[in-house]
């Protein structure tokens, strides 16, 4: 399993959730608009890193009371069930890349 780490980004009025899944690569969810089609893109190409193997991510920020942390918080425990469930989808239909 790759462990990878995921950050809560502030930029002016918006926040984002960076999910860092490479060396000098994120990907950025918007936490303060309303973009599903960002949202679709990013879990399509989790989709693509889940067939080379399973993947977790784990928020990096200290625990504070924020509602963004808190959010941001949740969100990653989400990411990580639906992550494990799609992993194990494509198992059982062979589609996972040897």
């Amino acid at each position: 399993m790759v462990k990878y780490e995921a950050n809560l980004i502030e930029q002016n009025e918006d926040r984002f959730l960076e999910l860092c899944i490479g060396e000098a690569e994120s990907l950025k969810l918007p936490l303060t608009e309303d973009n599903p089609q960002k949202v679709k893109m990013i879990f399509n190409e989790l989709i693509e890193r889940l067939k080379k193997g399973r993947i977790k991510f784990r928020l990096n920020e200290v625990e504070r009371p924020d509602l963004y942390w808190q959010v941001c918080n949740e969100y990653i425990t989400q990411l990580n069930r639906e992550l494990e469930s799609v992993y194990d989808e494509l198992e059982d239909y062979s589609l996972l890349e040897p």
